[in-house]
């Protein structure tokens, strides 16, 4: 028995020595493939794909390749250098098949009638950045294939733009699609996936979700010139969508729900439709703080029964003055009276706009989140030190200084703070004359009710301590970029509530943010059984809040940084982070620890905004020379 458990060791020894060297020896032998007309190491794309080994880019210099590029079963990329042209041979471009970890970079694809430009099938973690396509069947077809982005692109006179089907976590950002001839993009059977930052101009359907739960669509552009037989956004038969700061005009119907219920539409601009919005046998939908401009008939719903207002409804421009009907008797830019589409859908809090031409909307296409640099030079300097006058002005520069707001104690005040634009209900600055509700009870039970309205199939959560606000101030930016929710632990173990969120969320990932002191290894374990886990820590809460920061990556993008005594944390400073997906980070009452220094230095010289908040002169003095 002794001599079999041995040689069993040494075989598997044996063999994970094999595998140790195939590892490294496949590392080492990925490498740089040249493709040109001549003086390359091919004089085509396809034979260098068919020649190349996982890790191995392939450089294709300027110039036009007819071809056929099937990638097969590989790991590689595909980068062009200068204006690299492609055209078809066959029935598709480039076809990924069972593919993983694939890059394709600064193409230019060209097809013809019946020829899909890029198809994807039984693939994951494929990106496609730069990518410009025209021409096509379909520009980008997506099947079985999960954690698909594409960013940076166009997609242009094509039959179909881009289309998923039965996939999940699809990505797509920063992109332009036009001329289409039927559907801009589809998404059919797929799920958890962000449509972000993306134009859609000129196609019968901008839209088509069928099927597909659990998606985000925000900043979105998307217009056409036809108002017959067209659609803006069609949902079919899904739930748990998310629709939000995007503007949508000139359609036969801007907005069509069709047996969907559970999707969030919010904060967007509908104008200039035949219909506005249309539902049919749909119910529990939440349409709110939408601005329906100019439509021939604003709504109209069929065999349906959705929720049109939250703290506040939806602005309807044939009900928004009293020569209309709408009055404002108590000024809290309410109508007294609802604005009534049918029997069973009203909105019992339409938006007063008055007489004034021009007024804000309250779905402006940009949202809360879509802060500009024009509203951040309105209110803040190189240095501002946060005062009630000053978050006064930030909230007047973001439309919020008369919405509804929160308070709470400290760390279900930082929880609530991330998705307070979801719930239509912001931090309370420290300041009488607002409406406050002061939210109380089990910080879990309340947490799951938000979270639950909230969010919809999470990537990623962030657990915090329940006890000490510092982890929880400093994990608002970091939520607030991430979409995730920021749920409650106590430091010793995983409360019912907040495990039954991540059980319903399902994410991919948890973040901790704290060391084990903060939040013990029992608690880590416990969150294991979830989902991957990552803690976010340092020695101190110092620590903790730069690594934090850092965490938030793209130094460039950092607009705003919060400065807090790290043992005195300010309600305003959670305000700020908010608004700006600011990071906060820690100093001592009277010192500038190290690690902070060393963080605020990378921003000298640039144009970056300074808040300091509840720091004494000497440390703000001490800040300035630092970044001088």
């Amino acid at each position: 028995m002794l001599s079999s458990s041995i040689s069993k060791k040494c075989f598997k020894m044996i063999l994970l020595s094999q595998i140790l060297m195939l590892t490294i020896f496949g590392i080492a032998s990925a490498k740089t493939i040249s493709v040109c007309s001549s003086g390359c190491d091919f004089e085509n794309i396809s034979l260098a794909v068919a020649n190349s080994s996982n890790g191995d880019i392939i450089e294709v210099k300027e110039g036009v390749y007819k071809e056929y590029i099937r990638i097969y079963n590989k790991s590689i990329s595909i980068v062009g250098v200068g204006s690299v042209e492609i055209y078809p041979t066959d029935y598709v471009v480039v076809e990924v098949f069972s593919g993983k970890n694939i890059t394709l970079k600064n193409l230019n694809i060209h097809g013809k009638a019946g020829v899909n430009c890029v198809m994807l099938q039984s693939s994951s973690d494929v990106l496609m950045e730069k990518i410009n396509i025209d021409g096509c069947s379909t520009g980008i077809y997506i099947y079985l294939s999960n954690n698909t982005r594409v960013s940076n692109f166009k997609v242009e006179s094509s039959e179909y733009g881009i289309e998923a089907y039965n996939s999940k976590l699809i990505h797509i950002s920063g992109g332009e699609i036009k001329n289409i001839k039927y559907s801009g993009l589809i998404l059919n059977l797929t799920s958890n996936s962000e449509i972000d930052n993306v134009s859609i101009a000129h196609s019968v359907v901008g839209i088509d979700i069928e099927s597909s739960n659990q998606n985000t669509l925000s900043n979105l552009k998307i217009y056409s010139g036809s108002q017959e037989n067209s659609y803006g956004i069609k949902i079919v038969g899904a739930s748990g969508n998310v629709l939000s700061n995007s503007v949508i005009e000139r359609f036969g119907t801007c907005l069509y729900l069709e047996s969907s219920s559970e999707n969030r539409i919010y904060k967007n601009t509908i104008k200039q439709c035949s219909t506005g919005v249309q539902t049919v046998y749909s119910s529990g939908n939440f349409i709110y703080l939408n601005s329906f401009l100019n439509n021939d008939i604003s709504a109209s719903a069929e065999g349906s029964k959705e929720f049109w207002n939250t703290s506040k409804g939806n602005l309807w421009s044939d009900f928004d003055e009293e020569s209309e009907g709408c009055f404002d008797k108590n000024s809290d830019s309410i109508c007294d009276n609802p604005y009534r589409i049918d029997r069973n859908n009203v909105d019992y809090m339409p938006i007063f706009r008055g007489a004034k031409e021009g007024a804000p909307s309250v779905g402006s296409g940009g949202g809360i989140g879509g802060a500009s640099a024009e509203r951040l030079k309105f209110s803040l300097q190189k240095y501002t030190t946060l005062s009630e006058d000053v978050v006064q002005k930030i909230l007047e520069s973001f439309g919020i200084d008369k919405e509804y707001f929160y308070d709470a104690d400290l760390p279900l005040f930082a929880a609530l703070a991330p998705i307070s634009e979801k719930i239509d209900l912001y931090p309370a600055p420290l300041r009488e004359g607002i409406k406050i509700r002061w939210i109380n009870g089990s910080p879990y039970k309340i947490l799951e009710e938000y979270v639950e309205r909230a969010y919809y199939g999470a990537r990623e959560v962030v657990v915090v301590r329940d006890d000490v606000e510092a982890d929880a101030f400093s994990a608002i930016a970091y939520a607030k970029v991430k979409n995730a929710p920021v749920l409650l632990t106590n430091p010793k173990y995983l409360p019912k509530e907040t495990k039954d969120i991540i059980m319903r969320l399902k994410p991919e990932k948890i973040i901790i943010v704290g060391g084990p002191e903060a939040v013990s290894e029992d608690v880590e374990k416990e969150l294991k059984k979830y989902a991957e886990v990552e803690r976010i820590w340092g020695e101190t809460r110092i620590e903790t809040s730069i690594k934090v920061a850092e965490a938030l990556g793209n130094l460039e993008g950092i607009e705003v940084i919060v400065i807090q005594n790290g043992w005195h944390a300010k309600k305003s400073g959670a305000i700020v982070s908010y608004l700006y997906n600011a990071p906060i980070v820690y100093v001592k009452e009277d010192e500038v620890p190290e690690s902070t220094r060393n963080y605020l230095s990378k921003f000298k010289g640039r144009d970056v905004s300074f808040i300091f908040s509840g720091l004494n002169e000497n440390v703000i003095n001490e800040i300035k020379r630092i970044l001088s």
